[in-house]
């Protein structure tokens, strides 16, 4: 199997998301019953795990 190569992405934002900015964006996910279940699953799999403030 060929290499795959992934470009860098750089953000100009290096801070973590707030506790509160994260609850925030868990109630507005919870509340939009548009987006596919699997999606808002993995939307918050990610509030919850992949990021943290220090």
């Amino acid at each position: 199997m060929p290499a795959v190569t992934v470009p860098a992405r750089s953000t100009g934002n290096l801070a973590p998301i707030a506790q509160h900015q994260r609850l925030v964006l868990l109630r507005q996910l919870v509340d939009h019953d548009d987006v596919p279940l699997q999606v808002r699953v993995a939307v918050a799999l990610f509030l919850r795990y992949a990021t943290h403030s220090r």
